[in-house]
């Protein structure tokens, strides 16, 4: 059996209250993108060839307040060193800042693909 390594990065486009508002429609499309850009950079990096990245958007929350959600992913045979790990966050980490969002939940650990008939 392969080893295969899942990435999730999930963020939200930011809630609606006295203090705040959500990105804009092409702030919110171009921030999706710029994810999408650091994992693919990313992934370029550690020498992946064959790795497909899908984005789910929807709705979750964000301090009990519901707020539009979106998941950039990807899975890939093998695992992902921890600099690699370390270099992905600290990408994440600026582009939260460039948009002017809290956080970016980073999720990557092992994955099993199950196969049918399995």
């Amino acid at each position: 059996m392969s080893t295969f390594t899942a990435v999730h990065i999930t963020f939200g486009r930011g809630i609606y209250d006295e203090n705040e508002r959500p990105l804009p429609d092409h702030r919110w499309a171009n921030f999706i993108e710029t994810v999408k850009q650091d994992l693919t950079i990313t992934m370029s990096v550690l020498g992946v060839k064959d790795f497909p990245v899908e984005v789910h958007t929807g709705t979750g929350s964000y301090g009990g307040a519901p707020e539009e959600s979106a998941k950039v992913s990807t899975y890939f045979e093998g695992e992902m060193p921890q600099d690699f790990r370390d270099v992905l966050a600290v990408c994440l980490s600026g582009t939260a800042i460039l948009f002017e969002q809290d956080s970016i939940a980073l999720a990557i650990g092992p994955t099993t693909l199950v196969f049918a008939g399995n």
